[in-house]
């Protein structure tokens, strides 16, 4: 995958944005409340679109041009209309961007980038389990979602959204993730780790 310098600018302007507003500290009225909650899920929803194009895709991903990249939400949505909001008009390689919901696992279709929602904590083993080995890269924030076969992990510190990834489950997956990606990661678990080591 080429990678230019727009890209890693892109990157920086996403890490810098996040790590420019500070979460925790506009929630001293209801106003300012709902204003972080609503910005807080608006990054989290670029983030998801962000990965597309951080993943090196195989030729199949996309038989034509119409095809569309989904990026589902499994479980109870967490986001609302903000997903659509924000890849509104955006494409990937001149491919359209399409939101999809699924309340199962046996329900998803096509998709490329899935978010694993907390209403999927209880059996969230068995999820990630039945999508082993296709090439769909997950992501999801419940404690451990790493260490039960997730692949990408977004965590705040110090009030920053950051993520961590899985390299032994993007591999398992079939997915190759760009250089890049992993340099801006927090962490990274690599295949023969210890659930509880993580490496940089």
């Amino acid at each position: 995958m080429r990678f230019s310098f727009l890209k890693v600018w892109e990157w920086a302007c996403v890490i810098g944005f996040v790590a420019g507003n500070v979460m925790a500290g506009v929630e001293t009225a209801p106003a300012a409340s709902h204003e972080s909650h609503e910005l807080n899920r608006r990054i989290k929803a670029g983030f998801l679109f962000t990965f597309v194009k951080y993943v090196d895709w195989a030729p199949d991903a996309f038989v034509a041009t119409s095809n569309a990249v989904v990026i589902g939400v499994l479980g109870k949505d967490p986001f609302g209309p903000v997903l659509e909001t924000v890849v509104e008009g955006k494409k990937f390689n001149d491919h359209p961007v399409r939101i999809e919901r699924f309340q199962r696992v046996e329900d998803i279709g096509a998709c490329h980038v899935l978010y694993v929602s907390e209403s999927e904590k209880a059996h969230l083993r068995e999820t990630l389990k039945a999508l082993r080995g296709r090439k769909i890269l997950t992501v999801g924030e419940m404690e451990g979602f790493l260490q039960k076969g997730g692949q990408i992990q977004l965590v705040m510190e110090e009030n920053r959204l950051r993520f961590d990834i899985n390299l032994g489950a993007t591999k398992e997956a079939g997915l190759s993730l760009s250089s890049h990606l992993l340099r801006v990661a927090r962490y990274l678990i690599r295949p023969g780790d210890d659930e509880e080591e993580r490496s940089k």
